[in-house]
């Protein structure tokens, strides 16, 4: 039986969400032929993290769920992670309640 993706975006978020400390962000090239764009932070979870993009922006013709993403991360401190993390992209959907219009959350699973 398949879940249908409400029900499996859920399960994606069930995890305890931390808000990210004010700073903290991510690096990342999405295909060879994409500019490197880089995300504040919107929360973390022991398994993932989740940044905050606009409708509008140009990563969204650059990413799908299911995804492979290498990234850098930048610290509220401002130093870079030494070593890359790789991560999966769970879940591009919509901020629950209205909150933040006109964006999308993109859920990363740390493999």
């Amino acid at each position: 039986m398949k879940k249908d993706e409400d029900t499996l975006n859920e399960e994606l978020r069930s995890d305890d969400r931390n808000m990210a400390a004010t700073g903290g962000s991510i690096e990342f090239r999405p295909s060879e032929d994409a500019m490197v764009y880089q995300f504040s932070l919107r929360d973390w979870s022991d398994f993932g993290i989740g940044i905050l993009v606009r409708n509008d922006s140009k990563i969204l013709t650059h990413i799908k769920v299911g995804q492979i993403i290498t990234f850098k991360m930048h610290k509220p401190e401002g130093k870079i992670s030494e070593d890359p993390i790789e991560a999966e992209i769970r879940h591009i959907s919509e901020p629950k309640d209205g909150r933040h219009p006109d964006h999308k959350i993109v859920g990363f699973h740390i493999r």
